[in-house]
């Protein structure tokens, strides 16, 4: 369902430092004024009133668009720097550069292909969220804990659920993996989120996935789905920055969706539902116990958790479900973090206090 926004993996300061930007390439074409400027007046960091912002973004964004000669690079370059990033969210023009940025990358086509480990993959790109994702998955630098680890663990033929595919990156890369024999089942409740995951199976031509528009959970029944207007967060825990737009989702328990559907156990479990994987899990207690199940991987969100719920709990009730290896991937400073379940192992041990700590740029490997 959601998609953590990978520029977050970098430590920021908690204060943006004088002259910090100097570079030229930082400069925004055309609006003859530079980010420095933005953050910083002279030797005095100064804070832009809401009205200045959006007359900010009023002037330069139409001077941007009558420079046809700006470089994707430089745009690039301002869309991923962390910095930049802070200073565009702080002055309230995020949506307004989002759209200015989508209206130069998007391929004409609205297809962009992207290499996920040994496999080209083809997504539709309708939405500069959906463009930002994608964009970084083209680079390696979108989900690459994920990718790297179902490479590794994934085998020809083998079963693979997708608990909160969103537009099915995972999905696409995990059924190239798995070939013919494999099987991977997809569930993704937002409404036209669910369509887009569709609509990128069928671009890669995979005959081995299929998508089921439900949220797992602990429980059969009727919910509402918050969303935020990105498409790229969804949650049936809470709405995020105070956003309360929702949606009626049917929700069904795991383990009795998976019996009614005739579905296969799955070998690896994937789960990213910001902030109920609690849920999740126990909606999937006897799939996850069954021994056929030997690696989960999931993403766990401590302040998006209900009242009551830990993300030591979630880890104690993976180590019950019988695994006996339990990593944590985990970033400075940033507070969700993947959990890394395994059956089995010649390194096997009951210690989940282990942590591989993740790099800033999300590059770590899965050892």
């Amino acid at each position: 369902m959601g998609c953590w926004d990978d520029s977050r993996r970098e430590t920021l300061p908690s204060v943006l430092p004088r002259n910090k930007i100097d570079d030229p390439a930082l400069l925004l074409p055309g609006a003859g004024i530079a980010l420095t400027s933005v953050a910083v007046d002279g030797d005095e960091q100064r804070r832009m009133a809401p009205g200045q912002a959006r007359n900010l973004g009023e002037e330069v964004i139409p001077r941007l668009a009558g420079r046809p000669q700006v470089r994707m690079t430089v745009l690039k370059k301002l869309t991923y720097n962390p910095l930049v990033i802070r200073i565009v969210r702080a002055l309230g023009l995020r949506s307004a550069l989002r759209k200015a940025y989508y209206a130069w990358a998007r391929p004409r086509n609205g297809i962009m292909p992207v290499k996920l480990g040994e496999f080209d993959c083809r997504f539709h790109v309708r939405t500069p969220e959906q463009l930002r994702m994608v964009g970084k998955a083209a680079t390696g630098h979108w989900r690459i804990e994920v990718i790297q680890f179902l490479d590794k663990n994934l085998r020809s033929g083998d079963v693979v659920y997708d608990i909160g595919s969103n537009i099915g990156i995972c999905s696409v890369f995990a059924a190239r993996k798995t070939g013919a024999g494999g099987q991977v089942f997809a569930f993704e409740p937002a409404a036209e989120t669910y369509a887009h995951l569709n609509d990128n199976l069928q671009l890669n031509g995979l005959t081995n996935a299929r998508a089921f528009r439900v949220a797992l959970a602990d429980y059969n029944g009727e919910a509402g789905l918050f969303t935020g207007d990105d498409l790229l967060f969804s949650s049936l825990v809470t709405s995020r920055n105070g956003q309360e737009k929702s949606q009626s989702v049917r929700v069904v328990r795991g383990d009795r969706f998976r019996e009614e559907q005739k579905l296969p156990n799955p070998d690896v479990v994937m789960i990213d539902v910001e902030g109920f994987e609690k849920g999740v899990m126990t909606g999937l207690r006897l799939t996850l116990s069954d021994t056929k199940c030997r690696a989960v991987i999931a993403e766990i969100h401590p302040t998006l958790l209900p009242p009551g719920v830990t993300d030591d709990e979630i880890l104690e009730f993976l180590s019950s479900c019988g695994f006996a290896k339990i990593d944590t991937l985990r970033w400075q400073g940033i507070p969700e973090f993947y959990a890394i379940a395994e059956r089995e192992g010649p390194d096997c041990n009951t210690n989940r206090d282990r942590s591989v700590q993740g790099s800033s740029q999300g590059g770590a490997a899965l050892a």
